[in-house]
């Protein structure tokens, strides 16, 4: 094969392989050409081993016999018959000699490997492979450095951000054509119980977009990423996304635990499963930007489509009937949305191959914010307030957030009762919420002040403002016994601002509550007025939208 062909051919494999592995990208390329002879050798027409690997008792795949030449302790050379693994494809080398260096678990690094593994100096990483035995040839180490610097094979090693060697040109920064708008981090677990093994690349057949379900405060994706790490739950996903960051934990090339989990439908629904798919978190920490956080999604999809253009991009939902990612599931206009907003130009560079800046490109977020009705302006009218409300929350507390947005970052919470000054009153796409101070908090969530001394009267009478009249909800409580029920349970809450809480905080608090909705087929207080629950989770869902169509007919 002419040598810029064979270099070009097994390049991709090799970068991948210090992505995944951090075997150096100059490092494989240089034993591929040395090894193969070009990719000419018999070993390699015959059975596509790019990389001489024999075939021992932990191999299971096929094998060739080849007569092979060896060296002594004395440097004298000999010739044996010996059993080689052999191949479907040059891909398929490619990755297995990636994985080599590895135990049988695919996550531990053989100790004979240690110090070449993760090592960017390509001169140290050619002298530690040549003292851990993997070839005889007492020129092997040498004979590779050759390579490499006749063939500039380090200029790969840049392009992976993996050189420090002060003997090797740095990269450059790369010219951006906008600011810097977040961060790329690949930064995989080693907790084995989390992923499974190794695939190629060339099995990923689905996007899947996913949400984390956690609200909590910093919950974000290096949050995740550490989840993750510590605790043994047989669950991950190869990628999350927040309102700054994307961390990668787990390599395209290496299966996550991710679209499983039976609903009572079973699993791999669209043909989607954990072993052809690339899945997405979208986190949901109520101290991020959640416009942001979709538009980086929406953005990392396009990114993955240019490595998968034939990728079938689909939802958690899609695979189980899991109601994931919420608010996007069965026929959702917000999943409508997305599909149609991962087809527009990009916004942004994220460059997948190592842990990098995003840049804007195209417009950037402002553009996409003019054109994207999900981050879209939303219509705003604004009143004079000027008066006090107090809080109804009974047995939780209200929380002040930064924009008249559920989804806007959480800056501060009310108790219950307590009596807040109301300096505007701001109606978003029909939401009533009120300005306290620096935030803004739901109208749904509070009730008119009782009457206070009025101030005496002047020369020049007062106008009267009387507090926007906001409905009282037929129900005053929403309770559920399940963690699949309370997604439910807050999308109705969300919908109807009417509060949530599990049956258990309900116990100690009944004398508050009059009209109860229950979430769900168990755990209903004998109090509830109304269960909502169907014979499994998907028709509980529908039954849910159903009440919030109706309410809101009857009610709003």
């Amino acid at each position: 094969m002419e040598q810029q062909a064979f270099i070009d051919r097994v390049k991709t494999g090799a970068m991948q392989g210090w992505k995944d592995r951090k075997v150096l990208p100059s490092v494989s390329i240089a034993q591929a050409i040395l090894e193969s002879g070009w990719g000419d050798s018999g070993l390699t027409t015959q059975s596509n081993n790019l990389f001489g690997i024999k075939a021992d008792s932990t191999w299971k795949g096929r094998t060739v016999n080849m007569r092979t030449a060896e060296y002594d302790g004395n440097g004298n050379k000999y010739y044996i018959n010996a059993d080689f693994r052999a191949y479907d494809s040059l891909d398929a080398s490619i990755l297995d000699h990636s994985n080599y260096f590895y135990d049988s678990t695919g996550t531990n690094v053989r100790s004979r490997y240690a110090a070449f593994i993760g090592e960017t100096d390509y001169k140290k990483a050619c002298v530690a492979l040549q003292a851990s035995g993997y070839a005889t040839a007492s020129n092997y180490g040498s004979t590779l450095v050759s390579l490499i610097e006749k063939y500039k094979l380090y200029e790969y090693d840049k392009e992976v951000g993996a050189t420090t060697s002060n003997s090797v040109p740095q990269a450059a920064t790369p010219s951006a054509t906008g600011p810097v708008w977040g961060k790329f981090i690949f930064d995989p677990i080693t907790n084995k119980n989390n992923f499974g093994g190794t695939r190629n690349k060339s099995s990923i057949k689905y996007i899947a977009v996913h949400w984390t379900a956690n609200t909590a405060k910093g919950a974000n994706a290096a949050a995740h990423r550490k989840y993750f790490q510590d605790h043994n739950v047989g669950a991950s996903a190869h990628l999350f996304a927040d309102d700054k960051s994307i961390v990668q934990i787990v390599g395209e090339s290496v299966i996550a635990y991710a679209v499983g989990g039976d609903q009572g439908y079973g699993t791999g629904l669209n043909g989607c499963v954990n072993g052809n798919s690339i899945s997405i978190e979208m986190c949901y920490n109520s101290d991020s930007d959640l416009d942001r956080m979709y538009f980086l999604t929406v953005e990392l999809v396009k990114a993955l489509l240019l490595l998968y253009p034939n990728a079938i991009v689909c939802r958690h939902w899609d695979a189980t009937r899991k109601d994931c990612p919420h608010g996007y599931t069965s026929s959702s206009s917000k999943w409508t949305q997305f599909l149609a907003d991962i087809k527009k130009p990009r916004r942004l560079a994220i460059d997948l191959s190592k842990s990098s800046d995003i840049y804007e490109i195209n417009g950037g977020y402002a553009s996409a914010v003019s054109e994207v009705p999900a981050i879209s302006k939303p219509v705003v009218e604004i009143t004079q307030g000027g008066y006090s409300v107090i809080t109804n929350t009974p047995g939780d507390v209200l929380n002040l957030r930064e924009q008249a947005s559920p989804s806007s970052k959480i800056i501060s919470t009310y108790a219950d009762g307590s009596k807040i000054y109301v300096s505007e009153v701001h109606k978003v796409n029909g939401k009533t919420w009120y300005k306290i101070g620096e935030g803004f908090v739901s109208a749904f969530y509070c009730k008119p002040a009782p009457e206070e001394s009025a101030p005496a009267p002047t020369a020049t009478p007062s106008v009267e403002v009387k507090p926007v009249e906001v409905e009282a909800p037929l129900y005053d409580l929403i309770t559920y016994a399940s963690d699949p029920d309370r997604t439910y349970a807050e999308l109705l809450e969300e919908r109807i601002g009417v509060p949530a809480m599990h049956v258990d905080n309900y116990a100690k608090n009944k004398d508050k509550y009059k009209s109860i909705i229950h979430i769900g087929g168990s755990g209903a207080p004998a109090e509830a007025s109304k269960v909502i629950a169907g014979s499994n989770r998907d028709e509980t869902y529908e039954l849910v939208i159903e009440f919030i169509k109706m309410y809101s007919r009857r009610y709003k």
